[in-house]
């Protein structure tokens, strides 16, 4: 590295040689790039409620099955999973009625007996479920999890209402991408563009610059490192996400 580099490059540089975090167990294997977004909003609903012990999304998919396809902890994975083969839970109730589903203590919840028991075991004390609702579709759910009966208040419920948005918007544009192949190239550059410019946005958060320069960080980590500028920008939103969580 050269003696007049910046200290930012080299901040950045050590993001990407130690960014090469594996996809929970039990999710779907990361898309293209949808789901560092989805992990984003999970990362944010978890960092932004105090008592979250982790965060997932779980979707329809194009073959009309339902996945998690981001989750913060392995925890919220198991306890998804236990909702797809009991067919019975939080997630799966927000997600079919489109309506909030808070569940203060899950021992002594009996709208879902199976599923309760089972998520007790887990150490899951409580639980909050906001659908990505377009317009009367049901695409999915937004929830987090705690450990303790009583977590979550109405403050929660309305920073998870307001995440909500965005992951239905992220979870309209996937569906119709998986439905619609021809456009893909064209989708794939545009996601490239909005990763660059959220790496962008982290870097002028995190060292009060310009976007010129937050650009001049990630290019000039790019060229160092052999590296395409779409997967440096990719690391340094996953290091924003890790540190959130």
């Amino acid at each position: 590295m050269a003696a007049d580099q910046p200290a930012e490059v080299a901040e950045v540089r050590s993001i990407r040689s130690g960014s090469r975090d594996e996809h929970p167990a039990g999710t779907p294997p990361p898309g293209p790039d949808a789901d560092l977004a989805f992990r984003v909003v999970t990362g944010l609903a978890q960092g932004g409620i105090p008592a979250a012990a982790g965060a997932g999304i779980s979707l329809l998919q194009a073959t009309g099955g339902r996945a998690t396809c981001a989750a913060t902890t392995p925890l919220v994975t198991a306890a998804d999973e236990l909702q797809y083969r009991l067919d019975e839970g939080p997630c799966q109730s927000a997600w079919r009625d489109g309506e909030v589903v808070r569940v203060p203590d899950v021992r002594s919840d009996r709208r879902w007996p199976s599923w309760a028991a089972a998520a007790a075991d887990l150490g899951i004390g409580a639980a909050l479920s906001v659908p990505l609702d377009d317009g009367g579709a049901g695409l999915g759910s937004l929830t987090v999890y705690a450990g303790e009966p009583g977590a979550f208040d109405d403050r929660d419920e309305q920073w998870l209402r307001l995440l909500a948005h965005a992951a239905t918007a992220l979870a309209t544009a996937r569906l119709r991408e998986d439905a619609d192949e021809p456009g893909a190239r064209l989708r794939a550059a545009l996601r490239d563009r909005d990763v660059i410019s959220t790496a962008k946005g982290v870097l002028m958060a995190r060292h009060g610059v310009d976007e010129e320069t937050a650009l001049h960080l990630l290019l000039e980590t790019s060229r160092a490192s052999g590296t395409r500028l779409r997967e440096v920008a990719s690391d340094v939103v996953h290091a924003a996400v890790r540190q959130r969580s």
